[in-house]
């Protein structure tokens, strides 16, 4: 999934808390890919 949307709008901070979420509903729930934090 490619999210390509305008600037500053949360979608790092999206992608985190739906896997932390995730994570803690499921333990064994295996997730790959990878985000990149933005430096502003």
């Amino acid at each position: 999934m490619i999210l390509n949307l305008m600037q500053g709008v949360g979608k790092t901070t999206l992608i985190v808390k739906v896997f932390e979420t995730l994570k803690s509903s499921n333990p064994n729930l295996k997730i790959q890919g990878f985000y990149t934090n933005e430096v502003r």
